[in-house]
């Protein structure tokens, strides 16, 4: 099957950002700050997958 990695944690932190965004969170603000946050995920996850983990 397929590999998903971080997907559900990607997801909250996608969920998370838009709710700040309809709630008056300043779009590009909430983005870049989901962006960065599921970059860190996936980052753990690739170093934890080369290390064996």
């Amino acid at each position: 099957g397929p590999i998903l990695g971080p997907q559900r944690e990607v997801r909250v932190v996608a969920a998370a950002a838009m709710g700040r965004i309809l709630n008056g969170g300043d779009p590009a603000t909430e983005l870049a700050s989901a962006a960065a946050d599921a970059n860190a995920l996936l980052a753990d996850y690739n170093a934890r997958r080369e290390s064996g983990g």
